[in-house]
């Protein structure tokens, strides 16, 4: 006899399980293997446990200006951990991101098929179905390689409704509904709080379960779930309440409701492409998230994820008409809840009736709820259980119509992971590792920091680490370095005072030009070091790097210490210590923007020593014009995101999203724009509109056609038409309208204009022709008080614009005028050019070549002036470089000097003509400004020449390439240059001219008048020629030059409304102009005391400060209610605001002391973590004292009263109409009666129908125009499936026939 016992038989359905979560878990391998994917945070890929140690604080210095941490806490669990053990164990980034995708997609997975299960909607092989297709969603594809966090809280939520389930069921008992409770709490605390939102939302899954259950021990079991819900969810929400109590305002400065509603349109929320980064193109048109853009957009993608949408709505009505009310009530409601959570704020012909009111409070009260994509999975999981309920019905039917409806469900959940099948799941921009420069670059600052301190700042800024080796979330160096380091993010995290400051920065470094307050300014701000990036992607618009390393190069401040190919590092002189000690009687008070203190430090306005505040009152010392009126775009690049000043009565800078950073908020403090001679100027579009798509620049907004200055235009927005309307402060004659159209690079110039005039309300309208892009019309009539200049270009999307309109009769303009009075008596006044307006690059700032600026004048008093200039290139500078000689070109590359055509006269080797590419004969036409005998032409270095010729008096001389002897008597001559191999970047050589000798004179005078003049109009006009004195070097390098005022140099300003204007001069214009009293008296500062920092940790700073006279404590970090000082014997210090931004305090006292200076909030923070996981031990140990409670399987759907059914279906029909009003505004209504048409019986196919209908109209006639065809129509079904489904919820199961046993559920064994 054999002792062998008979194996066990094999658990096939557990076999599957495991192989099918094998299979979902190679999924990530397969994404893109050995790259890192932009997923999160950089930081967990380079360095997690240094980063999850900052966690721990609530301040944030590694940021370099400081700023709170933005959730950072809630990857202490459970994405910190994973990122950090496979760290430790040597895995490489790549393998870390996939073994995170592979624990999410997996716990996804795994809940919903026990889910399926446990509810008994389906059999063992649909419930793996079932679990792949909500793990391969197209919400968690869209979002698995850029941002993987927000798809962990959906991974959970199938696990959040197990857990509940057993509270509501018969028999339940407290020990049941307790342990429910407790595991509920611990799958709350394991969402994480990195989003916030995102993870609450989920949460509304559980508890509508719990809702929608019989009544009996339902409230019971609610308070308890909202027991364990709350203990679970303390470790991340009450650091949560630490944050929004002392967090900046960035929520202004992100994206919009108007952006973030305009693709959650009913069938792309149904679908799962909901989130509004898929449609994003950068500015090289290439998808910004390319799985995204692939599920959201490919006609395959969005057939098969409406189908599959559709068919989970039709499962749910099949479960509801098969009589399971509670599953089939629980579902309804969380896919019609779900859906209109993100579509009710959606826009559009068919949008919701009350979108713009939603907009307005997810822009206002309900911020942090304002990206509704985060809604998804309260529609995303029972849909797919929809899906589960359909399979589970045909499975076992062995018609040809189930198999058919099988496999083609089977075939439809395959097919809409889009992405995957393409190869396009991960981001295009995924790397294989950091470079090794950027590692090395990371040590190298950490050395410099440990030397000498401060923070690193990156150049130029760009709102996202894209590059050319690849993309991360957040910069590269920030992970790998030790030290702090400054970015100027995309979302200001930190104060926003501190980002202005940031922008000027970037804007002067980019100039190419000396920025004299440029170092001085970094220096405040503790910046010890700059890294210029070279290795910037294209696609972010970042200003030049070689334009930065120019500035950097010519400014006094700045050391170069090293370089590579991908980044140079810069050493900045003089950087404040964490901790600074300034006299406190040195305050100079500004009337201003805090990025005045550019400004000020290079017209030596402030004292090195000295310490600003940023104030409004009438008492300041120093009144700015850098605080303007404007809008401005977060969305853009620094150097593309700011309008031109506006008018004190425009309130578009109040909008939302177009909103300026504080302090910026009230026009009356500060700068804005007032019109002469019209109350209102008016522009059907502007390119200055940093909202328009063909942006150019502040200096091309509609002011620019009234300032006087021909070089300077209104250029519209792309378009077929453009309007500039003006209304007249007076009804009065206007004359002759003379106008002069823009010219320029994308410019279309009409053939002609139509002009309209208003008089008395009688409209006139006249065409003229415009010839050599001037027009001009008599108008008569003396009661005008409106005129209309309608422009018509020739195709589409092009730009139009006036250079120049001037009404004979009426004096028209605009200027900036300064907010509140001035006393020239005591205060000082900073006028400054626009920042962004620059030679290099031809960027266009918004002022004209005449710097005026009008301000209230409180009483009569002489100022004395000091004004730099600067050159601009043009034809001005050229001469003046050029001395006595005339030089003119046939062509030119650029206007940079260097390059003019008088460089072949100039004896200079620095400097060459370089003709146009295409010019094929560059030819010189000069003036020797009197007649000189010649005998020779001589041509030396440049590109290669074949033969010179020279012609004079009619006459051609054709000399060989080095030139030779010639004999003639002339004063204008041409030489035209024969060339040779022309290669890249071929320049013109030396020209010498025997018998002509050039000017090699260094120095150049300008004299009296020569350099501008400085005006002040009022009842006494005053005015001050400036004269100048320089060398042709700085002109040539662009360097500020300081002018002279001439006579007494003295400006009277008299009482009342006054404009001060300072005219450009010959090749130069002035950049700033700073107006000091006659009797202005600089005091002197005292020497700072002695500051020793001796113990410095994220938001603690404790210093030994040497006895001396008051000070102020300043940071290098931001100002926040959160930080206080107290000294040795225990004094709390008062808390003051340096620079508009920085954290200081008033230390009155004149003895040696001990100062502790702390971010009080990270005790609360670190208190919050701490009680959290408290709550996480208690759920434990109520999970531990309830294991033995065993709850029933049994799942009763009780019966609805008669009268109640009928008066819920009056409310189904109110209800249904109503939910199409707020999906789809009044053509909805229309949807929702239709949807109470449909019998019965044919809900299901209806729904299912109306969605497939919705997928092949977008995919074939448009998806993202809310105005297309294909998006309305696309509305508009997708609409209907959502109010049938409103429907479904007030049907009646089935009754069974007279005597027919209750039916039970058939039980389905779970794996163990």
């Amino acid at each position: 006899m054999s002792d062998a016992r008979p194996a066990a038989p094999v658990d096939r359905a557990r076999v599957h399980l495991w192989l099918a979560a094998v299979a979902i878990a190679t999924v990530p391998w397969l994404i893109a293997p050995g790259k890192v994917q932009p997923d999160t945070k950089v930081d967990l890929t380079i360095s997690p446990w240094r980063y999850l140690g900052r966690a721990l604080s609530a301040w944030n210095d590694h940021a370099g200006l400081g700023e709170l941490q933005n959730q950072a806490y809630g990857y202490l669990f459970p994405m910190g951990p994973v990122m950090g053990v496979a760290e430790s164990v040597g895995l490489p980034a790549w393998a870390a991101q996939r073994l995170w995708w592979t624990v999410l997609l997996v716990v996804a997975f795994l809940g919903t098929e026990r889910l399926v299960r446990r509810l008994r909607l389906a059999g063992p092989g649909v419930a793996l179905v079932a679990g792949a297709a909500y793990a391969l969603s197209s919400r968690v594809l869209t979002v698995l390689s850029e941002i993987s966090a927000e798809a962990w809280p959906l991974a959970v939520a199938p696990w959040l409704v197990l857990a509940v389930i057993p509270a509501v069921q018969e028999g339940a008992d407290r020990r049941v509904r307790i342990r429910a409770a407790a595991v509920s709490g611990l799958l709350t605390a394991a969402l994480g709080g990195v989003n916030a939102t995102a993870s609450a939302v989920v949460l509304l899954l559980p508890l509508l379960y719990l809702l929608t259950a019989a009544r009996g021990g339902r409230a019971r079991a609610i308070a308890w779930w909202s027991g364990g819900v709350a203990l679970g969810a303390l470790w991340w929400v009450l650091p949560l309440l630490v944050l929004g109590r002392y967090a900046y305002p960035f929520l202004d400065f992100i994206e919009t409701s108007r952006i973030t509603t305009a693709v959650t349109s009913v069938p792309n929320s149904m679908r799962g492409a909901s989130h509004w980064v898929a449609y994003i193109l950068d500015s090289e048109s290439h998808p910004v998230w390319q799985a995204g853009w692939v599920q959201a957009q490919d006609p395959v993608a969005i057939v098969t994820t409406s189908l599959v949408a559709g068919l989970g709505a039709a499962g749910l009505v099949t479960l509801r008409r098969r009589g399971s009310g509670h599953v089939a009530r629980f579902a309804l409601v969380a896919v019609v809840l779900g859906t209109m959570l993100m579509v009710v704020g959606h826009p559009g012909t068919a949008g919701g009736a009350f979108a713009r009111t939603v907009q307005s409070w997810l822009d206002g009260p309900l911020a942090p709820l304002r990206n509704v994509h985060k809604a998804d999975p309260v529609l995303r999981l029972p849909l797919v259980l929809g899906v589960a309920v359909l399979l589970g019905r045909w499975t076992p039917r062995r018609t040809t119509l189930a198999r058919l409806g099988v496999i083609g469900t089977a075939a439809v959940l395959l097919i809409s992971a889009t992405s995957l099948w393409v190869g396009r799941a991960g981001d295009a921009a995924a790397y294989g590792q950091v470079p090794a420069s950027w590692r090395q670059l990371a040590k190298t600052i950490d050395r410099e920091a440990d030397a000498h301190g401060g923070a690193t700042l990156l150049m130029p800024a760009s709102r996202n680490a894209h590059y050319t080796w690849g993309s991360a979330t957040d910069e590269p160096l920030s992970a790998l370095a030790t030290s702090p380091v400054v970015v100027r993010a995309s979302a200001p995290l930190g104060d926003p005072a501190s980002t202005r400051v940031l922008d000027v920065a970037d804007q002067l470094a980019a100039s190419g030009v000396r920025q004299p307050g440029l170092a001085a300014g970094l220096a405040r701000m503790g910046l010890a070091r700059v890294v210029v990036r070279h290795d910037l992607a294209a696609s972010v618009g970042a200003e030049p790097w070689r334009l930065v390393e120019q500035t950097l190069s010519r400014s006094p401040g700045f050391t170069r210490v090293g370089a590579s190919a991908g980044q140079s590092l810069w050493r900045v002189v003089g950087a404040a210590g964490g901790v600074t000690a300034y006299d406190a009687r040195s305050e100079l008070s500004v009337r201003g923007g805090p990025e005045s203190i550019f400004g000020l430090a290079a017209t030596g306005a402030l004292d090195p020593a000295a310490w600003t505040s940023i104030a409004t009152g009438a008492s300041n010392a120093v009144v700015s014009d850098s605080l303007r009126w404007r809008a401005y775009n977060n969305g853009r690049t620094t150097a593309t995101a700011y309008g031109p000043t506006l008018t004190a009565s425009d309130r578009a800078p109040e909008e939302a999203g177009s909103r300026d950073l504080p302090p910026a908020g009230d026009p009356s403090r500060q700068t804005t724009r007032e019109l002469v001679g019209l109350r209102a100027l008016e522009a059907s579009s502007s390119a200055a509109d940093p909202f328009a798509q063909a942006y150019i620049g502040p200096g091309s907004g509609p002011a620019a056609a009234i300032d006087g200055d021909p070089a300077t235009s209104w250029i519209s927005d792309q378009g077929e038409r453009a309007r500039l309307t003006l209304l007249l402060t007076e009804p009065g004659p206007v004359g002759t309208i003379r106008l002069r159209t823009a010219t320029g690079p994308g410019v279309s110039t009409p053939a002609q204009v139509r002009i309209t005039t208003v008089s008395a309300g009688r409209t006139t309208t006249r065409l003229a022709p415009v010839r050599d892009a001037v027009a001009e019309v008599a108008v008569p009539g003396d009661r005008i008080d409106e005129v209309r200049v309608d422009l018509v270009a020739g195709g589409k999307d092009q730009q139009l614009g006036l250079a120049e309109i001037s009404l004979s009769a009426q004096a028209i303009g605009s200027r900036l005028h300064l907010p509140g009075e001035v006393d020239p008596t005591t205060q000082q006044v900073l006028m400054a050019r626009d920042s962004l307006q620059r030679s290099a690059a031809a960027r266009v700032g918004e002022d004209s070549a005449t710097l005026t600026r009008a301000m209230s004048i409180a009483r009569t008093g002489s100022v004395s002036p000091s004004v730099s200039l600067r050159p601009v290139w043009g034809n001005g500078l050229d001469s003046l470089l050029d001395g006595t000689a005339r030089v003119a070109g046939s062509s030119r590359v650029d206007l940079d000097p260097s390059g003019r055509p008088g460089a072949t006269l100039d004896a200079d080797p620095a400097t060459h003509w370089r003709p146009a590419a295409d010019d094929p004969l560059p030819t010189l036409t000069i003036d020797l400004g009197r007649p000189t005998s010649i005998s020779g032409v001589h041509a030396s270095g440049g590109g290669s020449l074949r033969a010179v010729r020279v012609t004079a008096d009619n006459r051609t001389t054709r000399l060989p390439a080095s030139g030779g002897p010639i004999a003639l008597r002339a004063q204008r001559l041409t030489i035209g240059l024969v060339p040779g191999t022309r290669g890249q970047g071929w320049v013109a050589p030396d020209i010498t001219i025997d018998g002509y000798t050039p000017v090699t004179t260094s120095s150049v005078t300008m004299r009296c008048g020569q350099a501008g003049s400085l005006t002040a109009s009022g009842s006494s006009p005053t005015t001050v020629p400036l004269s100048a004195q320089t060398t042709r070097q700085a002109l040539l390098r662009g360097e500020p030059l300081a002018a002279r005022p001439c006579g007494q140099g003295l400006l009277t300003l008299p009482a009342g409304e006054v404009t001060v204007s300072a005219s450009a001069g010959r090749g130069v214009q002035a950049e700033s102009v700073l107006l000091s009293p006659t009797q202005h008296a600089t005091s002197a500062v005292a020497s700072p005391r002695r500051v020793v920092e001796t113990k410095q940790d994220a938001g603690l700073h404790v210093v030994e400060v040497a006895a001396g006279s008051p000070a102020v404590l300043t940071l290098t970090e931001g100002a926040n209610a959160g930080w206080q000082a107290t000294t040795s014997d225990g004094r709390r210090l008062e808390a003051v605001t340096v620079d508009g931004w920085r954290q200081g305090f008033r230390l009155p006292d004149t003895g040696a002391t001990t100062v502790r200076v702390e971010f009080a909030p990270t005790t609360a923070h670190r208190r919050g973590l701490l009680v959290g996981l408290g709550g996480v031990l208690a759920l434990v140990a109520a999970l531990v004292l309830t294991r033995r409670a065993r709850p029933t399987d049994r799942m009763p759907a009780p019966r609805m009263a008669g009268s109640a059914a009928a008066y819920l279906g009056w409310a189904a029909s109110a209800g249904t109409v109503l939910i199409g009003v707020l999906a789809a505004g009044w053509p909805g209504a229309a949807v929702g009666v239709v949807a109470l048409l449909v019998p019965r019986r044919w809900i299901a196919v209806a729904a299912a129908a109306a969605m497939g209908c919705a997928g092949i109209v977008m995919a074939t006639l448009g998806v993202v125009e809310q105005q297309s065809v294909g998006a309305v129509a696309g509305q508009l079904c997708g609409t209907l499936t959502l109010a049938l489904l409103a429907r479904a919820l007030w049907l009646g199961a089935p009754r069974p026939g007279p005597g027919a046993p209750r039916a039970e559920p058939t039980a389905t064994r779970l794996p163990r």
